[in-house]
């Protein structure tokens, strides 16, 4: 309740400011009372309203619970908008300043737990050895080695300055109460950057689905693309062909790639991704010539083009600070002539030798603005140089990870 004058423009102002910000409330939250409204010109009448509408404390928080959820799918589209706009629209640098909230930082989280502990289960599934079996509890997200003898050695890692054997636990868990902080499966966990590391597959294989389509053969590739020397983007494509010579986009060759597997055999020799990436494609395949580098070219060029601009503004803002640094003698030295100005009752011998040191600067400067000429001019030269690294034109390294020939049941 609140007394307002309607002569007083404060107090008008101040209501139009309400007005707007519940109305902001309403379009986010989908307010349930109203903040302002039910005017009356007597306060006796006013205050009767206002004993009317009164609720409790249970009927309010009743109402206020029953509009988030009213108004729940609605909200979660609007959040989804602003992120996607957020990071598609504006530049890394105003991007990087938004706070990520803790529901959008636990959805993430738990996304990407949720692949690694798909890692993790098809990695220790295929892993029994040395008369040990590993017992996988899916509620619990735990891993329980089984054995009467030693723990097998599961794989080398990386220590920093030398490779190193990793022997198996007795147990292992992604839940974050899980106990034994080594055996904890993370991203940054030795068991998780290991499992990582060792994810192999073959160069081929071949993969019956539970459906009805044409046999086709799809190739997965890794892309790097690059300005100059400089790799600005990565990302993956996928190539198919169906036997009767049709061409398979990305998006078919990913929708086929997700229909259920009945049966998959492996062919050739099974290495990591790493290692297919650094020693390339080992031999040509008739799928090859069939990504579509320009669209992922133009696709990256669209990604990076507000970080580069970005990068050029740095370069020349930084530039200009250089050349700036090179005219602060010159200035000072203008100065100190300018300061050697004499009366005319000065003696001559004074004057004589001022009118020499005067001489002195004057050539000092004449020498220093020929420098800072030439240095300018290098430093200008150095700015285009740059920036024509960060707008050279891209180019695609395309890498064959796998290819698959897939055919329908019953083909």
């Amino acid at each position: 309740m609140n007394f307002l004058t309607k002569t007083n423009i404060a107090d008008v102002r101040t209501l139009e400011l309400i007005n707007k910000r519940t109305a902001q409330f309403d379009g986010i939250v989908g307010g349930s009372d109203d903040v302002v409204g039910n005017f009356a010109d007597n306060a006796a009448d006013g205050l009767t309203e206002i004993f009317k509408q009164a609720r409790t404390k249970v009927e309010i928080e009743t109402a206020f619970r029953e509009t988030l959820i009213d108004n729940e799918e609605a909200n979660t589209a609007l959040v989804k908008n602003a992120e996607n706009a957020l990071f598609t629209t504006f530049t890394k640098e105003i991007a990087d300043k938004v706070t990520i909230t803790p529901r959008y930082a636990e959805q993430s989280a738990r996304e990407i737990n949720d692949a690694l502990w798909s890692l993790i289960k098809h990695f220790f599934e295929n892993n029994e050895r040395e008369g040990c079996r590993f017992e996988i509890d899916e509620p619990t997200q735990t891993i329980t080695a089984i054995t009467e003898g030693e723990l097998p050695q599961l794989f080398y890692y990386w220590t920093g300055s030398r490779n190193k054997p990793y022997k198996s636990l007795p147990k292992y868990g992604m839940a974050k109460d899980f106990k034994p902080a080594s055996g904890r499966i993370t991203l940054t966990s030795v068991i998780g950057r290991g499992v990582i590391s060792e994810t192999a597959f073959a160069d081929s294989g071949e993969i019956e689905v539970d459906a009805i389509i044409e046999p086709c053969e799809i190739g997965f590739y890794a892309v790097h693309i690059r300005a100059g020397r400089n790799e600005i983007a990565e990302c993956s494509t996928m190539i198919g062909k169906i036997e009767n010579g049709g061409i398979l986009s990305d998006k078919q060759c990913r929708t086929i790639m997700g229909l259920p597997v009945i049966s998959f055999t492996e062919n050739g020799s099974r290495s990591p991704r790493w290692l297919r990436e650094s020693t390339g494609t080992p031999k040509p395949h008739p799928l090859d010539g069939l990504a579509e580098t320009e669209n992922l070219i133009r696709r990256a060029a669209s990604e990076t083009e507000g970080e580069r601009k970005d990068e050029i503004d740095r370069l020349t803002e930084q530039t200009r600070l250089r050349k700036t640094a090179l005219t602060r003698d010159i200035e000072r030295l203008r100065r100190e002539i300018k300061q050697t100005d004499v009366d005319k009752g000065t003696p001559i011998a004074d004057r004589i030798d001022t009118e020499k040191r005067r001489a002195d600067m004057t050539k000092e400067m004449k020498k220093r603005e020929q420098s800072v000429f030439l240095d300018g001019l290098k430093i200008d030269t150095e700015l285009e140089e740059q920036i024509g690294k960060l707008t050279a034109d891209l180019t695609a390294r395309v890498t064959r990870m796998f290819s698959i020939k897939i055919k329908g049941a019953n083909q």
